[in-house]
Parts: structure tokens; C-alpha cells; sequence
């Protein structure tokens, strides 16, 4: 039985703990910092029973404690070091980018998720007594597996371009990279074209060879999938070694990715308006593959500080190479780092370099990153101005080889015309909380806005039927229904109930439980949080159940973060306010905003 109080003395939380509350909403400080569930409203849980209920949720929420350990050490380590985000005007006068990526403490510990087993831990041995042990290695079968990771001319740290690169890789090295082009990169980019006539992943070793920080970042992601396989195969303790050398040199791997992009970095600020256009393009090509590195490794708590600098570094490029009035500042960029003489094939259509290839590869990534960042940051898309320039008008699904402009179902599934919804409902969300004060014409003016991104949603969803089926349809629909409840509660605010909430959830569980491949899955970690976030108590069980069979190395990162979404909002159904809880609330429940990408 629960039992109404007259009063708040705090959260319930803070209240089991013998914490004073400052009863902040939907988080209070102590939770926030802790980043643990933050339990609140005026009805008693029923697990404050004083008795075995209660023991049960204290000892949850000590693991809660001791699991975000890591999380908070990074948020104290970038709270020392950022000054704060840079003003727009700031951005166009050219401003120094390297206070705004703090250095993670890239321990790289232990990816929460539902189920403990399905946790990569690291190794019991901690990284020095490893080296104590090393003359036991005669059982290792992994040696070179677990590579050093060095250079030739490691003391450089700048990751700028070194024509000697390619040549000086070494035989681990090429073992880790052609894992990552077989196995880690399809998973995750599994819409990722790579037919005979489609440009393929042949940008990938000549951005390598480029860019020292991206070399190394993808030896950390292939070296830390071989560590979840390796635990995977051989759960004994005689492999304890082989599993403590990866893991220490995954960290060496981050720490010297993180370094070098600071010296990048550095650079460039300190060449200023000499800086040419092929190194900021190469920075910001650098960062934004750090930036999928810590995502991918579930190491991404303080993601908006690569996020924020990126994007402006991105929006400088446009604004300085663009040509003023054309209509594609995209294609100006292209032209501009060109290879070679562009070849046309007709049109508006052409034969792109390895160079502008793996532009156009990255700017896609980015501005997809920036949406779904937006309904975390509770601001609109940064780049939402450029979005009629740099994604094309229509998006299918099929390979249309030789645009300039990006079709992000190539990279996400999903067709750009949801993407730019949901960036205009992010839109709207900010623009509503910032206008708070114009009471009922508010009221007034949402739902005019919310009537006319529903019609786009709902021409597009009908449009799909007519459509070719591809591999991207599925995906596309999720994120279309996703989408409707976004908006649903932007409009209505937070209510699970309303039928057209109901029935977008019901369909997009539908669809999800047709998902069989868990790398597509995981590119769906953003619509499916948003629909189980809002999912009755009824299907909280069937939205776990998408979780169960998956590969360890799928619940890595935005999987294993979306599941605690949902598990954190529904410990907390019955304390939410309506007009107070959203989308961005729930994104934030963590206590730090996540990246579901």
C-alpha cells in the first residue's frame, strides 16, 4: 500500500540514504552528481517499507554509486578544465577550440548494462601487477593481439599528415585494422554502402595514414571488440593475462588519441588565420572519429565537449569556403579539397576522391550526431540552418552514386526526411521552454506547429507505401513512429495514455521485435529508448526481451545506456509530473545527458 504525504522533505532517494535534498526537478543535486535514480513525488514508494524492500533498494543504489564511479571522475576531471561553450560570434572570429575537450580519465571501465554478465569488467589483475606476472605469458595465444601500439616517430604527438605512416605499420597493426574494416565498421555502420559501384570504404586507409588520432582510435575500438570476443571464447582464469595486456594497452591506445588531439588542436589555434582548409578539415574529421571511439566503447559521458568544438570548427569551414549565394556550400567544400580534377558524371553527379569521400562521410555522421544530441541538450540542432544544403531533398534508401549532398540512410537507416523532423520537434521543444512566458498564445502557437510537422510526418509514412522496400524501410518507419511520440509530448506533454502515444508505441515494439541483426538494433538506440521510455508497465518486459539474445559486444555503449533510459523512467512512472517531465528529462535521467548514436 502506498500512502500520500502532505509534504516533500526531500527526494525519496536522498531520504534512504539520511541525505539532505534540495529537492531540484526532476533531479536533485545529490542524485545529479551521484548520477544515480533520482525518486521523487508525493506518494510513498512501496519499497520504503523499513524492512526487506528497503534493504533491497538501498543495497541498488550503493551499486548504482559504485558503478557510475567512473562516469563522475570524468565530469569532475572536465569540469576543472572546460571554461565554457563558445557564443556564435565567437565561432566566426576564430576562438581557441582547446579549453573545450577536457582529458577523460580513459580507464575505460566497466559499460553498465542490465545484466552483469553481459558487462565487459576489466581484467580483476589490475594493469600493474599484470606486468608482475608477465613471465607466466607462455600460455598467452594472443600476442599479438595485444600490440604495444607505437609509432616509428611516436614522439611526435600531432597527428598531422606523415607520408611515412602507411609503409611503417606494423603486422598487428594491419591485423586490428582489417578486423575493424571486417567486423567493426560494418556494425557500426551496418547501411553503410559498399557495393561494386558504390565508393566503398576506400577512404578509410588514406584517412588513416592522414590523421594519427584516428589510426589510433580504430585500433582502440578493434582492439576493445576483440577484448569482448576475447572474454566471450575463453571465460577462464587462464586467460587472465591476455585479457590484462589488452586492456592496458586499450588505455595507453585512448590516452595517446587524446594527446594527440590536443596537440591538433593547438596547432590550429595557434595558426590562426593561416590554419589552410585541409587541416581544419582533418581536425575536424579527427575529432568527430574520437568522438565515435568513446561512444563506441560506452566512454561518452562528457561527449558534448568534443561535440560543441566539432561543430564549430565545421560551420567555419562552410562559412569560409562556401561560396556566398551557392547552393551548395557542400559541394563548394568538395571542390575545394579536391585530389584531383573533378569527374562528372552527369548532372550534379560526381566521381569523388578518397579525400571528398571521406568529407562527405563525416559531415554526414555530424549532423546526425548533432539531432539526436539536440533532444539531450534540450537546444535545437546546431547545424539545422545547413540542413537544406547538406542532406538531399529526397532519400529512399538507394544508392544515387555522385551527389554532393548526404543521404543519411547510407549511415543511420533512416531517410533524411525523419531526421529533419525530428531536429524541427527538438526545434520546437527549445523554443517552447524559452518562451514559457507567453501563457496561452504559447499554447496556441505549439499546436499550430505541431499540426504541421505531424502532416509532414504522416505525408511521409504514407509516401513510404508506394516506396521500393529496402533494407532501410523498416528502420526509417521505426524512427517515423519514434518520432510521432516525440512530438506527442512536446505538444501534449507527458502522457503515455493519449491513444496516438499508445498506438506509435505499440507499432514501433512491433517493428523492433523484426530487428534480428543486433548492429542494426543498436543504430536504432535513440527511437527505441523513446518508445519504451513511454511504454505501458504491460511491455516493459517485451522491450527487455529485444535485449536478450544479442551479442555482448551490441550492449557496448548506446544499447546498454538506452536500456537504463528505460529501466531508470520506468522506476519512475508514478512519481512524474506531466507538465514537467519530457523527452530531454528522460534523456538526462542518468544524471548526464546521453548520446544515443
Amino acid at each position: 500500500m502506498v500512502r500520500p504525504e502532505k509534504r516533500c522533505d526531500g527526494c525519496w532517494t536522498c531520504r534512504l540514504r539520511r541525505k539532505k535534498c534540495d529537492e531540484a526537478r526532476p533531479i536533485c543535486t545529490n542524485c545529479g552528481g551521484l548520477q544515480i535514480t533520482c525518486h521523487y513525488g508525493t506518494l510513498k514508494p512501496e519499497w520504503l517499507d523499513g524492512a526487506e524492500k528497503q534493504e533491497a533498494m538501498a543495497a541498488k543504489i550503493r551499486s548504482q554509486i559504485k558503478q557510475q564511479a567512473d562516469y563522475r571522475r570524468e565530469r569532475h576531471h572536465a569540469s576543472a578544465r572546460v571554461t565554457g561553450l563558445t557564443t556564435a560570434s565567437q565561432e566566426r572570429q576564430g576562438f581557441s577550440f582547446i579549453n573545450l575537450i577536457p582529458k577523460h580519465d580513459l580507464s575505460l571501465g566497466e559499460p553498465t548494462s542490465h545484466n552483469d554478465a553481459t558487462s565487459l569488467d576489466a581484467p580483476e589483475s589490475s594493469i600493474s601487477s599484470s606486468q608482475d606476472i608477465i613471465s607466466d605469458s607462455d600460455n598467452c595465444e594472443i600476442p599479438d593481439t595485444a600490440p604495444a601500439f607505437t609509432f616509428a616517430n611516436e614522439l611526435h604527438l600531432g597527428s598531422g599528415p606523415d607520408p611515412g605512416m602507411l609503409p611503417s605499420w606494423k603486422d598487428f597493426e594491419m591485423n586490428h585494422l582489417m578486423k575493424y574494416l571486417d567486423h567493426v565498421f560494418p556494425f557500426l555502420f551496418p547501411f553503410y554502402p559498399n557495393g561494386l559501384l558504390d565508393p566503398g570504404r576506400g577512404w578509410i586507409f588514406p584517412f588513416l595514414g592522414q590523421s594519427k588520432v584516428a589510426f589510433h582510435s580504430v585500433i582502440s575500438i578493434s582492439s576493445y571488440f576483440f577484448t569482448v570476443a576475447i572474454r566471450d571464447a575463453y571465460a577462464g582464469r587462464e586467460h587472465e593475462l591476455c585479457r590484462s595486456m589488452a586492456w592496458s594497452r586499450l588505455i595507453q591506445q585512448a590516452d595517446m588519441c587524446f594527446d594527440m588531439l590536443q596537440q591538433d588542436i593547438q596547432e590550429l589555434n595557434d595558426r590562426g588565420g593561416q590554419a589552410d582548409l585541409l587541416d581544419k578539415v582533418r581536425v575536424m574529421e579527427s575529432i568527430v572519429q574520437f568522438l565515435t571511439f568513446e561512444i563506441a566503447v560506452g566512454r561518452s559521458a562528457n561527449w558534448d565537449n568534443h561535440l560543441s568544438p566539432t561543430l564549430a570548427l565545421f560551420r567555419d569551414i562552410l562559412q569560409d569556403y562556401g561560396i556566398k549565394g551557392s547552393k551548395s556550400l557542400l559541394f563548394d567544400v568538395l571542390n575545394k579539397i579536391s585530389l584531383r580534377p573533378l569527374y562528372a558524371i552527369g548532372g550534379d553527379r560526381f566521381v569523388w576522391d578518397n579525400r571528398q569521400e571521406c568529407f562527405r562521410f563525416f559531415t554526414g555522421l555530424l549532423l546526425f550526431i548533432d539531432v539526436v544530441a539536440s533532444t539531450s541538450l534540450d537546444i535545437p540542432p546546431r547545424l539545422l540552418e545547413y540542413h537544406p544544403q547538406l542532406l538531399t531533398e529526397i532519400d529512399d534508401g538507394v544508392s544515387a552514386g555522385g551527389e554532393a549532398t548526404i543521404r543519411l540512410s547510407h549511415l543511420t537507416g533512416c531517410h533524411n526526411w525523419v531526421i529533419r523532423v525530428i531536429a524541427e520537434i527538438s526545434a520546437l521543444d527549445a523554443w517552447k521552454k524559452e518562451n514559457k512566458s507567453m501563457g496561452s498564445e504559447l499554447r496556441t502557437r505549439i499546436i499550430e506547429r505541431a499540426r504541421h510537422i505531424a502532416r509532414i510526418l504522416e505525408d511521409g509514412m504514407s509516401r513510404m507505401g508506394s516506396e521500393i522496400t529496402t533494407s532501410t524501410t523498416t528502420p526509417t518507419r521505426i524512427w517515423a513512429h519514434s518520432a510521432k511520440i516525440y512530438l506527442a509530448v512536446v505538444a501534449s506533454g507527458w502522457q503515455p495514455l493519449l491513444p496516438e502515444v499508445r498506438s506509435s508505441v505499440a507499432q514501433t515494439l512491433q517493428l523492433l521485435q523484426t530487428v534480428v541483426s543486433s548492429s542494426h538494433l543498436r543504430v536504432l538506440a535513440w527511437p527505441l529508448c523513446i518508445a519504451g521510455c513511454m511504454a505501458e508497465h504491460a511491455q516493459e518486459q517485451d522491450f527487455r526481451n529485444l535485449f536478450v539474445k544479442l551479442d555482448k559486444s551490441a550492449l557496448i555503449g548506446t544499447l546498454g545506456e538506452a536500456l537504463r533510459v528505460m529501466e531508470s523512467t520506468w522506476q519512475n512512472r508514478e512519481s512524474m509530473n506531466s507538465e514537467a517531465w519530457d523527452i530531454e528529462a528522460c534523456l538526462n535521467i542518468l544524471g548526464t545527458p546521453v548520446l544515443l548514436v
